[in-house]
């Protein structure tokens, strides 16, 4: 790979043979050139790696919530932006040094976009809106406009403004070109999430396989995997549901990942196909003495309550119930899952009022 100072000097050098060009435009073209090539190597380049450690430390402090659908871009809480403040500063800092120095470079477009990610990033919408609506209304035709509209939509997703979403989505849809397929991932990405946010589940699992023909790294795709599953398993579709659970098993993410797709697998599995003895309460069985799932005891202990309630035991699924209750230690609302659906047994199916009372008591504390 050649060194940003070889890259200068052999433009330069090229630039100054170039016989046709005009003595002042010639001195326009090197320092253009100039521009576009330290804006690159610099500023922009160094901010861009900021933004990548921003993302890690994002999605290393993010806690998935498998009982619900996990969300597209996990980035933590409100508590884990301001986390991140000091580093969205440094890349503002790095971009704007960048379009101060070099207004007439290549990078200035982007340098605005990157600006507009480290609020976002931080948890500064609106200020983040502005540095996005800048690049689309100043950069018509370039890439930079597609990406400017596809990270304003996902501004909007944050502040909950449902039409401004759509509408931004359906421009940029107009705008794509083959200089911007690389953002055409991101684009089905941003989509499925607002389609989720409106219970769109069909039309958001087919945005995400969208996404999933694209290059996507090993450990997104068993998330998008993951939430496709998660989003079949919506619309009552369990044997594609089992299919992408499947597929994420084989992506070999992180062991809780795996985990819960097990489990789910589990949960949507057909009784009538299960061989006594090696069907699923077996796999469940064996997995109580893995110590690896130590922690998730109380999952599995609540998945063989529902596979028992699912052949009618009711007294069975509560005492399985009860177990992953008492075996809730680090997983609070697994526990409280597991005293609302005892809670409810007593009450709807057994008419033991009394006792559904003193298991909702549990669910409230």
């Amino acid at each position: 790979m050649l060194r940003p100072f070889y890259i200068l000097f052999f433009s330069l050098f090229i630039l100054s043979l170039n016989g046709f060009t005009q003595p002042d435009q010639k001195a326009g073209l090197v320092k253009q050139q100039y521009a576009n090539i330290t804006s690159r190597y610099n500023g922009y380049f160094n901010g861009q790696q900021k933004l990548l450690e921003i993302l890690d430390k994002l999605a290393l402090s993010h806690i998935d919530n498998y009982n619900e659908i996990l969300p597209v871009f996990p980035l933590g809480t409100k508590k884990d932006a301001e986390s991140v403040s000091g580093d969205g500063d440094i890349v503002i800092k790095k971009a704007s040094f960048v379009i101060q120095r070099h207004e007439i470079g290549k990078w200035v477009d982007d340098c605005y976009i990157m600006i507009g990610k480290a609020y976002y990033y931080r948890g500064d919408y609106f200020t983040a809106i502005e540095s996005f609506q800048y690049v689309y209304n100043k950069y018509k035709g370039s890439p930079t406009e597609v990406e400017a509209l596809i990270w304003l939509a996902r501004c909007y997703l944050k502040l909950d403004k449902s039409s401004e979403v759509e509408s931004t989505l359906l421009l940029a849809q107009t705008k794509f070109s083959g200089r911007t397929r690389h953002l055409l991932k991101d684009y089905h990405t941003t989509y499925a999430d607002y389609l989720i946010l409106t219970k769109n589940y069909r039309k958001a699992a087919e945005e995400l396989l969208n996404a999933l023909a694209y290059n996507v790294r090993r450990q997104e795709r068993a998330r998008l995997y993951y939430i496709v599953s998660q989003l079949y398993e919506k619309e009552n579709k369990n044997d594609r549901s089992i299919i992408f659970y499947k597929r994420v098993i084989r992506k070999t993410p992180p062991y809780e990942m795996i985990f819960n797709a097990r489990i789910a697998i589990a949960r949507l599995y057909d009784n009538s196909d299960d061989a006594p003895g090696k069907g699923v309460e077996a796999t469940l069985t064996r997995m109580l003495k893995d110590d690896k799932n130590l922690d998730y005891k109380d999952q599995i202990y609540f998945t063989l309550g529902t596979i028992a309630l699912k052949k009618g035991n009711i007294l069975k699924a509560i005492d399985y119930y009860k177990l992953s209750a008492i075996n809730s230690t680090v997983n609070k609302q697994q526990k409280g899952i597991a005293y609302l659906t005892i809670a409810n047994l007593y009450f709807n199916k057994l008419s033991q009022f009394e006792l559904a009372g003193t298991y909702y008591d549990s669910t409230l504390a």
